[in-house]
C-alpha cells in the first residue's frame, strides 16, 4: 500500500498509476457515512489562547519585515503565516512572565508573544530579539494545500522528488504510506516541507554531503508528528558511499496543521546526522 513518485515520473505516468495506486495505498479507505478525520477537522470550538485584541484569524504588520497572518480559529492550536512564505507554522502556547503566553514551534523556538494588555512581539531569525506588531484586519483562515485523490499527491509527490533531486544532483524518491481518506492534503504539505528543508541543507556549506546519504523519503501517517532517519532496508548498491537513509516523516491527520513536522524539525533531524 505505497504511493511512489520520483522526478523521472511524468505526469502521464502519474495518470497510468492512477488506479493500481487506487485499489492500493487508498484503497477501502473512505466512507461516505463516517470520515473521522473529516469530523475532526470541520468541528470548530472555541479558541482557548487569550491575550489576543484582534479577529481569531488576522493579519498583522510588525515594525520590520514582511507581514504575517495568525490564526486561532481552531481550539487545537494558533497557526502563523508570513505573508512571503507558504509555510504554515503550528505553536504551541507556554506561560511566560508578568501573564504573557509564548508560542513556540515543534523545536521549541519562540515565534510569538502576547501580553495581558493584548500586545504582540514577533521572533524571526532577523529579529531574535523581537519586533512589535500590530494587528491590520480579519483575513481568511489558514488551510493546507488544496489536495484532493491519489493522482493529485502523486503529481506533488512527483514535484517534490524533482526539486529535491536537481539539489542533491541525483534522484532521491518521495513515496507515502497509509493515506487516511481526506488526509491528502496534509501528506502534501509535509512533501512540500521536506522538500524546501532538504534544499535548504544542501545549499549550506557541507550541507549536500548530509542530503547525499538519503535514499528516499518516505511519508506515512501516525499518532503524531515526527522526524527519523533510519538505515535504508531497501538492496543497495555494492559501492560503500551509496546513499544508505530513510527519511521517515509521520503525519498525524487527526491534528490539522499541527499534525506534521516543520520545516525546522527536519532541518533539525537531518543535521545532527
Amino acid at each position: 500500500m505505497v504511493l511512489r513518485a520520483n522526478a523521472k515520473q511524468g505526469r502521464a505516468g502519474a495518470l497510468a498509476g492512477l488506479a493500481a495506486l487506487c485499489a492500493c495505498a487508498f484503497a477501502g479507505q473512505a466512507s461516505a457515512q463516517s470520515n473521522p478525520l473529516r469530523d475532526a477537522l470541520t468541528t470548530r470550538r472555541p479558541a482557548q489562547e487569550r491575550n489576543f485584541d484582534a479577529p481569531l484569524v488576522a493579519q498583522y504588520r510588525p515594525e520590520a519585515g514582511p507581514g504575517f497572518i495568525v490564526d486561532r480559529s481552531e481550539a487545537r492550536g494558533v497557526y502563523l503565516k508570513f505573508d512571503d512564505q507558504v509555510e504554515i507554522w503550528a505553536l504551541r502556547a507556554t506561560p511566560g512572565p508578568r501573564g504573557d503566553i509564548i508560542y513556540k514551534n515543534d523545536v521549541g523556538d519562540p515565534m510569538l508573544r502576547t501580553t495581558r494588555l493584548g500586545g504582540l512581539t514577533l521572533f524571526t531569525d532577523e529579529q531574535p530579539q523581537g519586533v512589535a506588531a500590530a494587528p491590520a484586519g480579519a483575513a481568511a483562515p489558514l488551510k493546507p494545500p488544496h489536495v484532493t485523490g491519489p493522482s493529485a499527491l502523486l503529481q506533488v509527490f512527483a514535484q517534490a522528488s524533482a526539486r529535491v533531486s536537481r539539489a542533491a544532483q541525483r534522484l532521491i524518491p518521495f513515496e507515502a504510506e497509509e493515506v487516511p481518506a481526506g488526509a491528502e492534503p496534509f501528506f502534501a504539505d509535509a512533501a512540500n516541507l521536506t522538500a524546501a528543508a532538504v534544499i535548504a541543507i544542501a545549499s549550506q556549506d557541507g550541507g549536500r554531503a548530509r542530503v547525499a546519504r538519503i535514499a528516499r523519503v518516505r511519508v506515512t501517517a501516525g499518532p503524531g508528528p515526527n522526524v527519523a532517519l533510519a538505515r535504508e532496508t531497501r538492496p543497495r548498491p555494492a559501492n560503500p558511499s551509496a546513499p544508505d537513509q530513510l527519511l521517515q516523516i509521520t503525519v498525524a491527520p487527526l491534528q490539522g496543521l499541527a499534525g506534521r513536522p516543520s520545516s525546522t524539525r527536519v532541518i533539525s533531524v537531518i543535521s545532527r546526522r
